[in-house]
């Protein structure tokens, strides 16, 4: 029975993760300090929680509309576009 070392383990991993964990991969190799797999495992979890809050829908945007506000016709025909008062023109 073969073990296998905690640099190839850590290598095989990195080999199998997809485009998003990059920045992770790159952490990971361009360190000076040799991990443990355990400490490897640790530190892909903590990025895997991280792009999981940067992706979650946010709250602030689920409430945004993307539809132009329309003047009624009756205020564009009086050309009165502004129901406030103006401090401005007094």
């Amino acid at each position: 029975k073969e073990t296998l070392s905690d640099a190839l383990l850590v290598a095989m991993v990195l080999k199998g993760l997809t485009e998003e964990y990059d920045p992770f991969t790159v952490h990971v190799t361009q360190t000076r300090d040799s991990l443990t797999f355990n400490e490897f495992k640790a530190r892909l979890r903590s990025f895997e929680c991280t792009l999981r809050y940067r992706n979650r829908p946010r709250a602030d945007e689920v409430m945004v509309t993307k539809h132009k506000n329309v003047q009624p016709k009756e205020k564009i025909k009086q050309g009165k576009y502004f129901d406030g008062e103006c401090f401005i023109c007094e």
